[in-house]
């Protein structure tokens, strides 16, 4: 009998990490060299990350809005 095991996440983690990014520009500046896209284990915060990251080093303002328009604009907003 074999067992489904489910590959190893923290998806609470991931998503508090993804939060205190929108809520705190200084949070990206900790973990703009630690985290890596692959990381995480949804492919849809993947994807957010990713997107956050390209507009912080833009100099762009991370937020909710800029980060909607950002992530339509690539056409990544509607599968996240």
């Amino acid at each position: 009998m074999t067992e489904d095991v489910a590959a190893p996440s923290a998806l609470e983690s991931e998503f508090t990490v993804l939060g205190g990014m929108l809520i705190d520009q200084d949070a990206i500046l900790r973990v703009v060299d630690v985290l890596q896209p692959e990381m995480f284990y949804r492919e849809a915060h993947r994807r957010t990350f990713t997107a956050m990251i390209a507009l912080f080093e833009k100099g762009d303002p991370v937020d909710v809005t800029t980060l909607a328009e950002y992530m339509r604009g690539s056409s990544e907003l509607e599968s996240v």
